[in-house]
């Protein structure tokens, strides 16, 4: 699954910034996986890398383009619904 596919319009981003993108949400994905969370398993894969990815386009939207915070911020979205805490 490609983050391209939730990009309303793909121009909205240059091509570095959608690897940059691709790169996070693969990031989250395999860090959930490992976790052993039932949102890793097969079942949830198209559910939970959907939330991540349209997440991850979120923050990127507000400006954010340094892959750790946002693989922590979809990550923490994901687990809590909300928005991590500054400093996080």
């Amino acid at each position: 699954m490609s983050i391209r596919q939730f990009l309303i319009k793909p121009t909205a981003f240059d091509p570095d910034t959608i690897v940059l993108l691709s790169s996070a949400l693969e990031t989250a994905w395999d860090s959930l996986k490992k976790s052993n969370s039932t949102l890793g398993t097969e079942a949830q894969s198209e559910e939970t890398r959907s939330t991540l990815a349209k997440r991850i386009i979120e923050r990127a939207q507000m400006g954010e383009r340094d892959v750790h915070r946002l693989v922590e911020d979809a990550l923490v979205h994901l687990a809590f619904g909300q928005t991590p805490p500054p400093g996080a």
